[in-house]
């Protein structure tokens, strides 16, 4: 500030119109002025401030003025229309009616923190309207009841302060068959303890993690987690095709939430932004938590694909009536069935053995993998089914072989229809391949 004629020491300055900020009234503000320390009475609701010059000012001589301030938490235009100077002199030309302040523009005048500066964002007052500038997620695997990689990249526009609190919610994660239980976040190191709470059920399947560290405007948050997909297949997968079991899933939109404890709200899709708050003495509380959706650049989180069982083909080794019958099974499937990333164990059955003489519910399974893959052991129902369930060593396309004996009927017949499904990983009833 400057003025064209003397203003004496004690002089009285008063700064009116800097409104919207959280700073209460106090008579005892620190102010710099014309490069002393003195202290101002602040009134937060006119955003007026009041301060007796700590030496002459000569005509024409300029003399900076500042105070510290803390802005509000929702975005906002600066107030600079009403900003007005005067001094408590007699001369009206001097009173603040009469003198409008003008607002600098010169960038400099902003913290280097600042990035991507504007003009407008030099007015005081004028706060930033926080906004998703990142917010992608994605996922390594569609294989049903899996382990699965979910990537997430995440960055504001303003900056993140460890003292805030913030904390980020994830929600639309449904269907995954991993428990409730603290989850382990990889990657960015102001995640606190590397970790967030996973709730299966609520939201649709909710993360929430905090931050506490500091985190620049702009800066990428990113990070994985590791989480099981479901086993039922998602319907963007099971188009044209004919899938078993419960209903598909339908593809889900994660979205995204942060809220920071100094009451600052980010944005969704519906970018509901408030210039200004209501009661500029408490805390903002804006109108703007809705979730963001997060956008993916490959197959929508938690999507998991049609399990179809490949090789399919049964053998014997004698067509003579009631004579002992070793019966050769092969099959391979399209999705891993046994691996240490899965953790589901499905339960295969080969139907329409009826005609097939057991004296045992339990059978014996032999052959190159009867017992590695296959645990030596089935089950034979009165319906005349085998049930299997591999336990370990059959990824997808691995072709896997057991034998297991049965006696054949008195009576001649043609080969009967014989077919195999799948059930926890679901696979269609679908014909055996005979290779007789």
């Amino acid at each position: 500030m400057s003025s064209n004629v003397d203003l004496l020491q004690s002089t009285s300055i008063t700064i009116k119109g800097v409104t919207g900020t959280t700073t209460e009234s106090s008579t005892l503000m620190s102010v710099k002025a014309c490069g002393a320390d003195v202290t101002g009475s602040w009134t937060q609701g006119t955003g007026q401030l009041v301060f007796a010059l700590p030496s002459l000012l000569a005509a024409c001589t300029a003399c900076n003025v500042s105070w510290v301030v803390t802005n509000p938490c929702c975005c906002m235009n600066s107030p600079s229309a009403g900003f007005s100077i005067g001094a408590d002199v007699t001369c009206n030309s001097l009173q603040p009616s009469a003198n409008k302040l003008t607002v600098m523009e010169l960038l400099d005048y902003l913290d280097p923190s600042v990035v991507n500066k504007t003009v407008a964002e030099v007015a005081p007052l004028a706060v930033r309207c926080p906004e998703w500038e990142q917010y992608s997620i994605g996922q390594s695997s569609k294989v049903p009841c899996g382990d699965n990689v979910v990537h997430v990249t995440l960055a504001l526009n303003t900056p993140i302060f460890a003292a805030d609190g913030m904390t980020v919610t994830l929600s639309g994660l449904k269907h995954s068959r991993t428990i409730e239980k603290t989850l382990t976040l990889l990657g960015h190191a102001a995640i606190t303890g590397g970790a967030g709470e996973f709730h299966p059920t609520e939201s649709n399947g909710r993360l929430v993690f905090a931050l506490s560290g500091d985190v620049p405007a702009f800066e990428p948050i990113v990070f994985n987690f590791t989480v099981i997909n479901p086993t039922t297949p998602s319907c963007t997968e099971q188009a044209g095709k004919t899938v078993c079991g419960p209903a598909c899933i339908p593809a889900q939109t994660q979205t995204v939430m942060a809220n920071a404890g100094t009451g600052m709200t980010i944005p969704g899709d519906s970018r509901d932004f408030v210039s200004g708050c209501s009661d500029a003495a408490a805390t903002c509380q804006c109108r703007q938590n809705s979730g963001r959706s997060l956008s993916t650049s490959g197959d929508a989180v938690m999507t998991v694909q049609v399990a179809e069982i490949q090789v399919r083909s049964i053998a014997q080794s004698t067509p003579w009536p009631c004579a002992k019958n070793v019966l050769t099974v092969s099959l391979s499937s399209t999705v891993p069935f046994a691996a240490s990333h899965v953790h589901c164990t499905p339960l295969i059955t080969i139907s329409g053995l009826q005609d097939a003489c057991l004296i045992s519910s339990s059978v014996t399974l032999a052959g190159s993998n009867g017992t590695s893959t296959w645990g030596g052991n089935a089950t034979f129902t009165s319906e005349g089914s085998l049930i299997v369930s591999p336990i370990a060593d059959m990824d997808f396309g691995q072709v896997r072989i057991f034998q297991f004996d049965i006696h054949n009927p008195v009576h001649s017949q043609p080969a009967p229809r014989i077919q195999v499904s799948s059930s926890v990983i679901p696979v269609c009833l679908t014909d055996m391949i005979k290779d007789w």
